[in-house]
């Protein structure tokens, strides 16, 4: 079931997930064996490109994506950790929440990975992504859900 918030469809139950994500027990399964890369848009590149001085970190393939390893691993992945964690393509930041676009409409699922961890949260996952969220739709998107999400908890 979806809702509709500022012409994008969210699923519904992502307005009631207190939880976020606890790599100290996936230790970062989201960026290890994927082998596609994380899609980017144009701010990922830029941000990305000149913090690191590199321009070689992405190619496309389906769009604008980083590079793997050879054993799938994303390439800014150092150990279990991210070497980019402050300026990381949205993508990440979101995960596992993902943004679908079909037939001209937008979507923000929860599609996590079988190996992903959590932990319970006294805050919604929607803040725990906000950055990725407010970069993308404005700083008034995530403020807004929070309120929806807590006017739900009370039905």
């Amino acid at each position: 079931m979806f809702l509709i918030y500022k012409n994008t469809y969210i699923q519904k139950k992502i307005l009631s997930l207190k939880i976020e994500c606890d790599y100290n027990k996936c230790k970062g399964a989201c960026c290890k064996g994927e082998g596609l890369g994380t899609p980017l848009n144009l701010k990922d590149i830029e941000r990305i490109s000149e913090a690191t001085s590199k321009d070689s970190f992405y190619h496309y393939f389906r769009g604008p994506r980083l590079v793997c390893e050879k054993n799938g691993d994303c390439s800014f992945l150092n150990g279990d950790l991210c070497s980019i964690n402050d300026i990381k393509p949205d993508f990440c930041i979101l995960f596992p929440l993902q943004i679908e676009r079909k037939n001209g409409l937008e979507y923000i699922l929860f599609n996590p990975y079988e190996k992903c961890k959590f932990k319970d949260s006294d805050k919604f996952l929607i803040e725990h992504v906000s950055k990725a969220l407010n970069r993308l739709y404005g700083n008034d998107f995530v403020p807004g859900l929070i309120k929806l999400a807590g006017s739900l908890e009370n039905v």
